[in-house]
C-alpha cells in the first residue's frame, strides 16, 4: 500500500475552499489574537508597574487603568492589591474605591456608581462557564453588571451577574 493509496480526508466533491481563504482585516482570529495580547500585556503591568506602586500613588494606578481604556474618574481609589482584569471594560465613578485583594473580573462592562465603596475582597465577575458544555465553554453575559451608588458589598462577597 502506497502513501497514495491512504486517505485522511474522505473525498470530496470538489477543489478545497480552503484554499482561497484569507481573514479580513477584521476578522475574529486577529480580534481574538489582538484581546488576547492586550491581556497579557496589562497582565504583566497589573503584576509589576499596577501592584509595586506606593500605597498612595493612587493617581499612577488611575493613569494606568486608563492607559489601557478604563473609565476612571479622578477622585476614585483603586487598591494597589486590587486585580482589575480586562480594564478596558471597566468604568469607575466619583468618590468610589476598589478595596484591598478585591478582583474585578470585566469580561463585559462593569460599571461601579459614584460613591460606591467594593471593600476588601470582593470579587465582581462579569464571567461564568457552561456547565452543560463537555468543554466547559466560557459565556460572557452582555448585560452590565452595575453595583449601585453607594452601596457596599460584604467583604469576601461574590457579585456576579450569572445565577447559581
Amino acid at each position: 500500500m502506497s502513501h497514495a493509496d491512504t486517505q485522511v480526508f474522505p473525498e470530496s466533491d470538489g477543489p478545497s475552499q480552503l484554499s482561497r481563504f484569507r481573514p479580513s482585516r477584521y476578522s475574529r482570529e486577529r480580534a481574538a489574537l489582538r484581546w488576547i495580547l492586550l491581556a497579557k500585556l496589562w497582565h504583566l503591568v497589573n503584576l509589576t508597574l499596577y501592584r509595586c506602586s506606593p500605597g498612595r500613588a493612587r493617581g499612577w494606578r488611575r493613569f494606568l487603568v486608563r492607559g489601557f481604556g478604563g473609565k476612571v474618574s479622578r477622585t476614585c481609589t483603586l487598591s494597589r492589591t486590587a486585580i482589575i482584569d480586562c480594564p478596558w471594560n471597566f468604568v469607575i465613578g466619583e468618590w468610589s474605591s476598589i478595596g484591598d485583594l478585591s478582583w474585578v473580573y470585566a469580561l463585559h462592562k462593569i460599571t461601579i456608581g459614584d460613591n460606591a465603596c467594593v471593600g476588601h475582597s470582593v470579587r465582581l465577575l462579569c464571567g461564568s462557564h457552561d456547565i452543560s458544555s463537555p468543554s466547559f465553554a466560557l459565556v460572557r453575559n452582555p448585560s452590565r453588571l452595575v453595583p449601585p451608588a453607594g452601596s457596599r458589598p460584604a467583604p469576601r462577597c461574590p457579585v456576579t451577574d450569572h445565577p447559581r
